[in-house]
């Protein structure tokens, strides 16, 4: 089983260095796409095998459709990188392992030819609000002054974009664990269908869902997993989740989830140090 996690990162650069040596296993590699508002030299990332560097660098506004070009060049890295892999991972720098690489590898194994992704379907309430996202205009990727003003002006004057019918929207999870064959699809639909994919320009929160309905309108729909196989509280509310810590050690512990979203060490590292030594320890 070989695995690749493409890990999206924009700030502390040592919970980074902590992901990814968390991450070290000889059949797997960590490809890194470090905003390019980041300062490189501030990262002290491990010069070896394990570890490749994203090129290009995207500057991502969150929830601008720069989170999709930053996903789709990242998997197409991986794709170029000269290596086959069973399995891609995507995760964020914030988010870390709740299991042994071996455990997850193990699990990949057992469901093989699966992806695994967490959405709605059309009639959801989400899926309902994800529509107004998509057919007007947001300028999120743009700093100049005046611009939600422009938006609301254009989106006044211009017609809503309207997405085929044939084309079934659905999504709410970023994240994603996905097959080799899945990849190669999701690179080569936005190669071959330039058009269509610009009809997501200037949206917002594209990143949760544009990819999934890509696949869920794909021939590998069947492969889908409704489960995106990560922690995530969302109690709060918030547009946001929930910043995990020791008081949630007991259900990272006892949860199937491999994967924690989201941890912030300058608020709480015992969770970190906690899982290091008990949840990632292998017996």
């Amino acid at each position: 089983m070989k695995l690749a996690h493409i890990i999206l990162a924009h700030s502390k650069p040592l919970q980074l260095r902590r992901l990814i040596d968390s991450l070290q296993d000889e059949s797997v590699k960590s490809f890194v796409h470090l905003d390019a508002k980041c300062n490189a030299d501030e990262y002290d990332l491990p010069n070896e095998q394990g570890l490749e560097m994203i090129t290009p660098r995207f500057d991502v506004s969150w929830g601008g459709f720069s989170q999709v070009m930053a996903i789709v060049s990242s998997i197409r890295c991986v794709l170029n990188s000269g290596e086959v892999y069973d399995y891609i991972n995507l995760i964020s720098g914030q988010d870390y392992p709740l299991k042994p690489v071996s455990a997850f590898k193990a699990f990949l194994e057992k469901n093989a030819g699966k992806i695994f992704m967490e959405f709605h379907l059309p009639g959801h309430a989400w899926v309902k609000e994800a529509i107004q996202r998509i057919s007007k205009y947001h300028f999120t990727d743009f700093k100049f002054k005046g611009r939600y003003l422009l938006e609301r002006i254009i989106n006044t004057l211009i017609p809503a974009r309207k997405i085929p019918k044939d084309f079934t929207i659905i999504g709410h999870s970023t994240w994603f664990t996905i097959d080799w064959e899945s990849a190669l699809y999701v690179v080569k639909f936005f190669d071959e269908n330039p058009s269509f994919i610009r009809r997501f320009n200037y949206t917002w929160g594209a990143d949760e869902l544009l990819i999934q309905s890509v696949l869920f309108n794909s021939h590998l729909r069947s492969k889908i997993v409704n489960d995106n196989l990560r922690y995530i509280d969302w109690s709060e509310g918030k547009a946001s989740p929930r910043i995990l810590t020791m008081a949630d050690a007991k259900n990272l512990r006892d949860t199937n989830c491999f994967f924690g979203r989201k941890f912030d060490m300058e608020i709480d590292q015992d969770i970190v140090d906690y899982l290091d030594t008990q949840a990632l320890k292998v017996i």
